[in-house]
C-alpha cells in the first residue's frame, strides 16, 4: 500500500505492466521537466513523431501515453 501512496496514481501506467526503457524515459521527462520546463517533451515527442516506426509499445510505453498527466 504505502509505494502506491509513494509512486502516485500518476505513474501507475508505467510502474505495473511497463517494461523496457519506458519507466526511465518518464522519470527522465519528470526531473528534467524540474529543470528545463517542457523543453525535452517537446523534442522527445517530436521524436517519435518523426519515427513513427519505432514501436513505443513495445518500448513499454501505454497506447494512450501521449495523453497520461505525466507526458501531458
Amino acid at each position: 500500500m504505502h509505494a502506491n501512496e509513494w509512486w502516485g496514481n500518476d505513474w501507475n501506467a508505467f510502474r505495473t505492466d511497463s517494461t523496457g526503457p519506458t519507466a526511465f524515459l518518464t522519470m527522465e521527462n519528470y526531473l528534467l521537466q524540474q529543470i528545463d520546463g517542457s523543453a525535452w517533451k517537446n523534442k522527445f515527442i517530436s521524436l517519435m513523431d518523426r519515427y513513427p516506426e519505432i514501436p513505443a509499445t513495445e518500448m513499454g510505453f501505454p497506447e494512450d501515453w501521449r495523453s497520461l498527466a505525466l507526458w501531458s
